[in-house]
């Protein structure tokens, strides 16, 4: 009916169709009047005129197209749907992460085809491995003998191949067949050990340049595997802590250096804390493990027990720690120094506690203002062809920020719920996987550690909601400037800094895929092995330092907002670059000491004397940064953004 209508060129009734979970065209919801030519209201549905067609091959691929846009499923979420040249009063029923909402959305993509086998019963699989009611030590024994079977009939030809390779192939060799021999015979201790031995020979390696060989990464997820099955064996027997042999930092570098280089580099980098508990090590690893993953190309590329090896060490890390406790100590020193005054945030803000789990939309007072002469060019999506994004702004190294991308029609949720951070909260599956945190401001006490996604948001995200909801009623003239405290209604200051940056969350919780659409932009170059998709989420006042990557990149902006100064890669010998890490790795990156927003005049003259960029953006901003580009972000709110890096 819709069609024959359309078919009418000319002012009509548009009944839009109510479309529940598994239906298709049945079932018509309320009428609106839409004064529009046909072609603007199939816009609507992201679907050219049917009038458009110029042959009936064209015209069925027109149907074809159409009924599959209505046929998928949608779920139980309500919004409502308005346009410029549309107002309805019917609504369609969808869920956040539906399989399609009206564009296509990034479950799809090739980025993800080796997470969907990873958490995915695999055929062939022990399938009392997959089991998730099965006990944890029933599905710890089925994970430690499927890794020894992988083993013996793999190590030994790995090992041959290491040899080959200089400089650190012959160590990286002998260590994985002794982690894999103490594995067999239940040596725990030693097992850990040598899988040490393994990611320092790893990291050997990286230093003199990018891995030669495929079998590199076959022989860091082996070590990998080791080093968790050992660490699980000795949490279950419940050994004393005092028997565990302490392992420095296995790639010779400290927190601070691994939070700034940490898969920047796009090569996997493995890193423990300073303290003594093994639960943080084994959190760190299983993301290790989880970043190692998001580098395969091909789904064979990973091993059948390597998902469930990961869900093990992460369900132990949450298990055995209360929430923060599985922070390490410098975390904790944090924590103890900076009280959160959570009794004057309750009551500023008694009277919706619901905000608390709702980013800001509005921006904060006090907001950094920009100057006219330093804007980044914006342009609206409809106006901005792929074509003419490549030769304006890429082949220029031009940044830009797109706007009116971040739509249903183009496949991402609404800003609603991207805003709610108890959709991480819906089930333990999602609240209790385990990501990175870095504690404090740049250059301030610096803490990381690992923490499960739950206690993220309910520890420091939704504090961090409360102060800004409180802080716009009594603070209107509030300075927002790097370094300023918060100030709460009774006196008391103070907030927590909490940041998951450069994060796979979308390989990690599969779900989050039907949430955004891979930019067209990036024209099909986000590869597992030559680019990324990150989340960052993070409390107000997080801090990026000022840095260059070897990608380009787009920064799309969900919830939250972020200020951003860019410099061009001309102003680079007045930014004081520092050496670059791994040098000789053609993934490396570069970054600068300097504190942007507070520079010291004294150490760092010629810093003022650069020439830059700056930006807020909101929800619905794609920033284009482009490759090499110097770069500096802070979150004036609480923020969820998402990065996309390609070459």
């Amino acid at each position: 009916e819709i069609k024959k209508r359309a078919e009418n060129r000319s002012t009509f009734q548009l009944q839009v169709p109510r479309v529940y979970p598994g239906a298709g065209m049945s079932g018509l919801g309320s009428r609106a009047r839409v004064g529009a030519e046909p072609s603007e209201a199939w816009a609507l549905f992201h679907l050219d005129s049917p009038g458009d067609a110029k042959d009936d091959n064209a015209a069925k691929d027109w149907a074809c197209k159409f009924n599959n846009r209505l046929s998928m499923r949608r779920p139980d979420y309500v919004v409502d749907v308005s346009g410029p040249t549309a107002s309805f009063d019917a609504k369609l029923i969808w869920q956040p992460w539906p399989e399609g909402i009206l564009g296509n959305t990034a479950d799809a993509h090739d980025i993800f085809a080796v997470a969907r086998g990873l958490w995915c019963p695999v055929k062939g699989t022990n399938m009392e491995l997959r089991a998730c009611t099965s006990y944890h030590n029933e599905r710890l024994h089925a994970f430690v003998k499927e890794l020894n079977d992988y083993a013996s009939n793999t190590v030994n030809a790995i090992a041959a191949t290491l040899r080959g390779h200089e400089p650190e192939g012959g160590h990286a060799s002998v260590a994985l067949v002794a982690a894999s021999s103490a594995l067999i015979a239940g040596e725990w201790q030693a097992a850990i050990g040598a899988a040490t031995d393994c990611f320092a020979a790893h990291s050997r390696q990286l230093n003199a340049g990018n891995w030669p060989h495929k079998t590199w990464q076959q022989a860091h997820m082996l070590a990998l595997g080791f080093y968790i099955a050992a660490t699980l064996n000795i949490l279950s027997n419940s050994l004393d802590s005092a028997n565990t042999t302490k392992i420095d930092t296995c790639f010779q570098m400290s927190d601070t250096e691994f939070s700034s280089i940490k898969r920047a580099a796009r090569q996997p980098v493995c890193t423990w804390g300073d303290s003594d508990s093994r639960v943080v090590r084994l959190g760190r690893t299983a993301l290790e493990a989880l970043n190692m993953a998001t580098l395969m190309t091909e789904e064979k590329e990973i091993p059948s027990w390597f998902g469930v090896c990961i869900l093990l060490a992460e369900e132990a890390c949450v298990s055995e720690m209360l929430p923060r406790r599985i922070l390490d100590q410098h975390s904790r020193t944090y924590l103890e120094s900076n009280k959160l005054p959570r009794e004057a945030i309750v009551g500023a803000c008694s009277s919706n506690l619901y905000q608390g789990f709702v980013v800001p939309n509005t921006l904060p007072p006090g907001s950094p203002q920009i100057a006219p002469a330093r804007t980044i060019t914006r342009v609206s999506d409809p106006r901005l062809s792929i074509a003419d994004f490549y030769s304006r702004f890429v082949n220029t190294n031009s940044p830009v920020i797109i706007t009116g991308h971040m739509t249903r029609a183009k496949g991402w949720s609404p800003s609603q719920f991207w805003r709610d951070l108890s959709m991480f909260l819906k089930d333990n599956g999602t609240k209790c996987r385990l990501v990175p945190v870095e504690l404090g401001r740049f250059q301030a006490l610096q803490a990381t550690g690992v923490i499960s996604l739950g206690d993220l948001v309910e520890n420091f995200l939704f504090s961090s909601n409360l102060y800004q909801h409180a802080a716009s009623v009594v603070l209107q003239t509030k300075s927002n400037l790097l370094g300023a405290e918060d100030v709460i209604p009774g006196g008391r200051s103070g907030m927590y800094i909490a940041y998951m940056s450069q994060h796979p969350i979308f390989h990690q919780i599969a779900a989050f895929q039907h949430m955004f659409c891979i930019p067209p932009f990036t024209l099909g170059r986000i590869q597992p092995d030559i680019g990324a998709v990150n989340a960052w989420i993070g409390t107000k006042d997080t801090t990026t330092a000022l840095h260059r990557d070897p990608y380009q990149n787009i920064l799309a902006q969900t919830a939250g907002f972020k200020y951003i100064r860019l410099y061009s890669t001309s102003q680079t010998k007045m930014l004081y670059a520092e050496p670059a890490l791994r040098g000789t790795n053609e993934n490396t990156f570069m970054r600068s000491p300097v504190c942007v927003e507070n520079p010291n005049p004294a150490e760092f003259p010629q810093f003022s004397s650069a020439s830059f960029s700056e930006t807020i953006i909101g929800p619905g901003d794609m920033l284009f940064i482009p490759y090499g580009m110097w770069h500096y972000v802070r979150s004036l709110t609480t923020s969820f953004s998402i990065n996309f890096w390609w070459k």
